[in-house]
């Protein structure tokens, strides 16, 4: 709420709060690593935060988006992928529990899936193909 009614001062509300917090994460999480990934982020992109916010970076936006993007894009595809698998594996053991005839059929669908990307790669791979150049 304080946020809210700081007006223009929210985004530099948001970086104290921020900072505060990744502060406190990397003086007591339980892992080394954990601990090193939370005060690198406190040490370099709340500095470009703060300068930002402060007017002294030009294009702050901009080079903020594409700091963030290089932060955050290493494992954001894995996560999503891990996650749609466990949600997958999730669906289907509840099939097989109370629904076996879809969860046959599903089954059916992956092993066809499986092998038609199977034969994608083997199409991809040869080298008398022509659509590979």
């Amino acid at each position: 709420m304080l946020k809210i009614l700081a007006g223009p001062m929210g985004p530099i509300l948001n970086t104290v709060e921020r900072s505060v917090a990744l502060l406190y994460r990397g003086l007591n999480n339980k892992t080394k690593e954990s601990r090193e990934k939370n005060m690198d982020e406190l040490t370099n992109r709340m500095a470009l935060e703060s300068l930002g916010n402060i007017g002294l970076i030009p294009f702050y936006k901009d080079v903020r988006r594409v700091i963030m993007k290089e932060m955050f894009e290493d494992g954001v595809i894995e996560r999503r992928q891990t996650k749609a698998k466990k949600e997958r594996e999730k669906y289907l053991k509840y099939l097989k529990a109370n629904e076996p005839e879809e969860y046959r059929f599903e089954i059916r669908q992956d092993e066809i899936n499986k092998k038609d990307l199977e034969s994608d790669d083997d199409f991809e791979s040869d080298p008398d193909n022509d659509f590979n150049e």
